[in-house]
Order: structure tokens, then C-alpha cells, then sequence
């Protein structure tokens, strides 16, 4: 499904149609973390299932269209190497934080469910700030949409790719 999305927002959409796409996502997916904070401790497994079905399919929505907005903004390596190296610094980090502390108590605070769920909406928040934060700097000719004979050509021609 990501393969799918990149793809489909890679071929059509422009770069400020793509950042609008990510800041309703991004507001979508704090509705639900907080749907799922107030929820949690509650036997409505079916909400909570259901909630926690948009909070996947949300996360991996921004995850799948960062690439085309960094592309859209800065068409170099450095950029794309920044992004992978933070993507994976902080899911790695994540994982490591929530294996040390989740369950246990510090300093008179139980690191739980909850506590993840209002740390995600946090960064979330973050992330949205820092998407209006992002100035529209693309010319008109970056604007245009993907072609698709082009990128066909290329890849008959280049079949190693």
C-alpha cells in the first residue's frame, strides 16, 4: 500500500496539493490519537480497532508522501539521505524507549499505552507546525505534473532499473 501511495503521489500531485493532502492527514491522525487516548481503558474494542486502523493507515500515508514533498522542495541526495537517516534514527529510537519504559514506573510516572499515544500526537503536532513552517519556493516549471511517456522511455530504455 505504500508502494502505491508514493507512486500515486509522485505522478499526481503538485507540491501544494501534496502539503495539503499531508496537513489534513496529519490533523486526521491527531483526531484519532486523541480518540484513542480518551478510549483506552474502555472495553470498545470495536472503536479502538477501528481507530487503530486509521492511526496505521495515517502514519504510513505521511510516511509514503514525505519523499515527494522533499522532492518537490530540494531534487538532490543530500535531502533524501537526511530523511531516511532521521526516519530511521527515531523509529529505531522509539522502539528502544518503549521496550525500556513501557510498563514501568519513573519518578512516580507509568509509561503506558496512553503515554505513547500523547507522545505520537505531540510529534505529530510538531510536524504539522513545521509543514506550515515550509515556504512554497518552486517555479512554475516544477509545478507541472509528472509525465508519464517521459518516465516510461527512461525506463524502457534503462533496463537494469
Amino acid at each position: 500500500m505504500t508502494v502505491l501511495s508514493f507512486f500515486l503521489f509522485t505522478i499526481k500531485f503538485t507540491h501544494e496539493e501534496l502539503k495539503k493532502g499531508i496537513t489534513v492527514t496529519l490533523i486526521g491522525k491527531i483526531i484519532v490519537d486523541t480518540c484513542l487516548i480518551f478510549l483506552n481503558g474502555t472495553n470498545n474494542l470495536f472503536l479502538i480497532k477501528f481507530f487503530m486502523f486509521f492511526h496505521i493507515a495515517f502514519t504510513q500515508i505521511i510516511l509514503s508522501s514525505v519523499y515527494p514533498l522533499i522532492m518537490s522542495i530540494s531534487k538532490d541526495d543530500v535531502s533524501y539521505t537526511k530523511k531516511s537517516f532521521i526516519e530511521s534514527l527515531f523509529n529505531k529510537l522509539g522502539f528502544l524507549l518503549v521496550a525500556l519504559f513501557l510498563g514501568r514506573n519513573l519518578f512516580s510516572f507509568e509509561f503506558d499505552y496512553n503515554t505513547s499515544l500523547i507522545l505520537t500526537a505531540l510529534v505529530s503536532f510538531f510536524a504539522l507546525l513545521v509543514l506550515f513552517s515550509i515556504k512554497n519556493n518552486e517555479s512554475a516549471d516544477s509545478n507541472t505534473r509528472f509525465d508519464r511517456k517521459k518516465a516510461a522511455a527512461y525506463f524502457n530504455k534503462n533496463k537494469v532499473l
